[in-house]
């Protein structure tokens, strides 16, 4: 794959009788070392005044997703595991915890995809069932 990359980001979330979902394409950079993938990409968000900066880091059968600015959490995926995390914004920290139900990374010469399914919990709560299907192509 180019160190040049496309990454498609398409999240759905399942709140009790409501689904929704959110795409989005942004343009960054991927590399390979020591055995595991990297995407680096920044994202403008509305009501933000600085791009939120995001680290991908894919290894074996883990997704470690990192991102700073005015946004900042890590947020670790792998198989039926659970990870806490605090996402920390501009208006107060949120703690929460990912309880990774499934994980597929599928690699081809040109093509990474990357599929995750989670429930999201906060206080000992379950709020939401998540899948996040994150793909990378050459730009």
């Amino acid at each position: 794959m180019n160190r040049d990359v496309r990454i498609s980001i398409k999240g759905t979330q399942m709140l009790e009788d409501t689904d929704t979902g959110q795409e989005m394409i942004v343009f960054g950079k991927y590399y390979y070392q020591n055995g595991s993938h990297y995407l680096f990409y920044n994202e403008l968000i509305d009501g933000m005044t600085e791009a939120v900066s995001t680290r991908l880091r894919i290894s074996g059968d883990s997704v470690e997703i990192t991102r700073s600015g005015e946004l900042r959490t890590t947020m670790t995926f792998m198989q039926g595991k659970s990870f806490r995390a605090a996402y920390q914004t501009p208006f107060g920290t949120a703690e929460f915890e990912t309880d990774t139900e499934g994980i597929i990374i599928s690699e081809e010469h040109d093509k990474l995809t990357i599929i995750i399914k989670y429930a999201l919990t906060m206080e000992g709560k379950r709020v939401s069932q998540n899948v996040m299907h994150i793909q990378i192509n050459n730009k």
